[in-house]
């Protein structure tokens, strides 16, 4: 909601890509101070980890945040804002599907519980 005055003057991906820019390069020299054994971050990890992670903080995030972006500035924050509930449920999901983790009732109840808010959330 913060970002609609901005939304406003600006096009969504340039409100989406300068904070995860300027995030991401603040963090980078952060994270390769934490060492892994008994070298730093940047020491142990390839060229091909580095670029995995520019590459997701360039493209995959920066353009899903545009995305969002324009999706508040086209209908509103507050019908889009509910949806947000949703990236839980993706996450989870994936996290079975593509790595294998734990499918227990916990998670159905966690899913049925989001799904019902979202639900009760855009019902008139």
């Amino acid at each position: 909601m913060l970002s609609l005055p901005l939304l406003e003057k600006h096009p969504p991906l340039s409100v989406a890509a300068y904070p995860m820019l300027l995030g991401g390069l603040a963090i980078f020299p952060v994270a390769a101070l934490f060492p892994v054994g008994d070298l730093p971050v940047a020491t142990t990890l390839g060229w091909s980890v580095w670029g995995a992670a520019v590459y997701s903080l360039l493209f995959s995030a920066a353009f899903g945040f545009a995305a969002w972006q324009r999706g508040v500035r086209r209908v509103g924050a507050n019908r889009v804002l509910v949806y947000q509930y949703l990236v839980t449920l993706i996450g989870v999901t994936a996290g079975i599907v593509l790595l294998g983790e734990g499918f227990g009732p916990e998670k159905i109840l966690g899913a049925v519980i989001l799904l019902a808010g979202v639900y009760l959330a855009r019902s008139p």
